[in-house]
């Protein structure tokens, strides 16, 4: 059964530009400044002056050529990535858009394009419902979701290719054709033209929190966790073959019964949190876990065996000396063809005591040379906590971080992007050459550098070169 379309925006473009222009300068706005619009064309407005030096100085120094906030009070950050066009996109929730931008729909959901330095707005549309999550075809063009609706838009943001009023949490794209819709525990799939091929149940019982789609391999992956116990949660990781209509499940890693994990002395509750296939068309997965006895110290594929790929340098990325139940992040890259694992990793903060606390990923991304960007928050630092700068700020050791991963899983920078605890660095995008961070309920205490917004606002976009 073909679901009802998406009602379109019915407006005149003269009233939709009059409504846009009269929300873009009224009302209150938060941290000051009056009416102004939350967000302006062109650099300026305030702020650090651009580094002329190259982004990344050292493990624990960052220098951005874009620190812009976003939006105003009640406005929620969502998802950002670089289009194939060499500009940057970013998704939010405005009640107060900025004027001037296409109308694809009702709002408040926005999608805003930015010169790929992160200065300059260049433009935007209003999309057709409250924005979840984004996601980028290789050729540009731009698949939202959000409760209640899925949208696919033109690469240049003019307009709406078809949307229908079926939403979902989490969206993946797969080359030019295929779009997957994440809904609770099963994904549907949509052609580039909006068919509905087929809608695939995730493993029984779980809690799926992400996908990803590998066009090389065919395969459809989902990951979060399941209770396999009242007191254990275990990963769910699981990659589906959609060349087969039904989909056949391809390989399916970690997920143990409670009995087997708990017969290895494997009690840590576990889960899978981001997915990704990164530019080098490997898959990338960041898990949670509260303590050193967990699965992800052994092969996803067998958990009697330990995993020797796990790559342990120094005790923010190793498992010791752990104490209470914080949460640390798993970072792996595997084979998308067939589950097994390449090469894996810890992230700790540490206390100054030496006791690690917790950590979160929210943003996942990986390049073509397989440099990994993780974002999220923290409570406390992966690095001396008086050396972390940005721009020359000295940001506070918890907060909304980055942390960017050499191919060989060495850490090449940790930073937090505030003086005072704030936000959740929620997406992470790179493009090879640049790497940009958004966080969500930022505070006046983040870093800014060339703003186009420089009014404090709840959300924060931040750009820094790679190379």
């Amino acid at each position: 059964m073909t679901p009802p379309r998406l009602a379109r925006w019915t407006g005149s473009a003269a009233l939709a530009t009059a409504l846009l222009t009269l929300c873009a300068c009224s009302g209150g706005s938060s941290g000051g400044g009056g009416g102004s619009a939350p967000v302006t064309s062109g650099g300026g407005g305030g702020g650090t002056a651009p580094s002329t030096s190259g982004g990344i100085v050292s493990d624990h120094e960052l220098n951005l050529t874009a620190g812009t906030f976003l939006g105003v009070s009640g406005d929620t950050a969502r998802a950002v990535a670089f289009s194939g066009d060499g500009t940057l996109l970013v998704a939010l929730n405005m009640s107060r858009p900025p004027a001037g931008i296409r109308v694809l729909g009702p709002g408040p959901g926005v999608v805003l394009r930015f010169r790929v330095d992160g200065q300059v707005l260049l433009g935007g549309a209003l999309a057709g419902g409250t924005i979840s999550d984004m996601a980028l075809t290789s050729d540009g063009r731009v698949a939202l979701v959000g409760a209640g609706f899925t949208q696919f838009l033109s690469r240049s943001l003019d307009q709406e290719l078809w949307g229908i009023a079926q939403g979902g949490t989490r969206v993946a794209v797969s080359g030019t054709d295929t779009i997957g819709v994440l809904n609770q525990g099963a994904v549907t799939l949509y052609t580039g033209v909006g068919v509905a091929e087929q809608t695939v149940s995730g493993p029984g019982g779980a809690q799926l929190d992400d996908l990803a789609i590998s066009e090389p391999s065919n395969r459809l992956v989902v990951t979060g966790f399941r209770q396999a116990a009242s007191n254990l949660k275990v990963p769910i990781l699981t990659a589906y073959d959609i060349s087969a209509n039904p989909a056949t499940v391809a390989w399916q890693v970690y997920d143990p019964s409670a009995s087997a994990a708990q017969a290895l002395n494997l009690g840590a509750d576990s889960e899978g949190a981001r997915v990704a296939i990164g530019a080098d068309n490997r898959l990338y997965f960041a898990g949670r876990t509260d303590g050193g006895n967990t699965v992800f110290s052994r092969l996803p594929n067998d958990i009697t065996q330990t995993a020797v790929q796990n790559y342990t340098p120094n005790v923010f990325q190793q498992p010791v000396n752990l104490s209470g139940s914080a949460k640390f992040v798993y970072l792996a890259r595997l084979d998308a063809s067939t589950g097994s694992l390449v090469r894996g990793t810890f992230l700790l903060p540490r206390l100054q005591s030496g006791a690690q606390n917790t950590i979160t990923a929210l943003g996942l991304s990986a390049s073509g040379g397989g440099e990994v960007l993780l974002t999220g928050h923290t409570r406390f630092a992966v690095r001396e906590p008086d050396a972390v700068t940005v721009s020359g700020t000295k940001t506070t050791e918890a907060g909304a971080y980055a942390c960017l991963f050499s191919a060989n899983f060495d850490i090449r920078t940790w930073v937090t992007f505030a003086s005072a605890d704030t936000g959740d660095a929620v997406a992470a995008a790179q493009n090879g050459t640049r790497a940009a961070v958004l966080i969500d309920q930022a505070s006046s205490a983040t870093v800014t550098v060339q703003p186009a917004q420089a009014t404090p606002g709840p959300g924060w976009l931040g750009v820094f070169p790679t190379q």
